[in-house]
């Protein structure tokens, strides 16, 4: 099994402070929604990120028909998750 690298690492990690904390709930969201980012974004390191990472992010969603109100929770989950990881964006 080959070792996790960067953004990918990050998420997991984030999603497992998340469970440990005692909320899956949220744990899901954020795993959902963080590997639809790094699925689009198609980035490994978080300093190869660029703000056109998460337009096209947001146009994916809208290109699959989600609702304006998900696009923003997912957009809040992913920022949350960048932010946590300091892959400030």
């Amino acid at each position: 099994m080959s070792l996790l690298s960067g953004l990918r690492r990050e998420l997991n990690r984030f999603v497992t402070v998340t469970e440990d904390r005692g909320s899956m709930v949220a744990a899901k969201v954020y795993r959902t929604a963080g590997d639809e980012f790094l699925l689009v974004a198609g980035k490994t390191f978080a300093e190869d990120l660029t703000p056109d990472d998460i337009s096209r992010h947001q146009r994916a969603l809208r290109k699959r028909g989600l609702e304006d109100r998900t696009i923003a929770n997912r957009h809040r989950s992913v920022l949350a998750f960048l932010q946590i990881g300091r892959a400030h964006v």
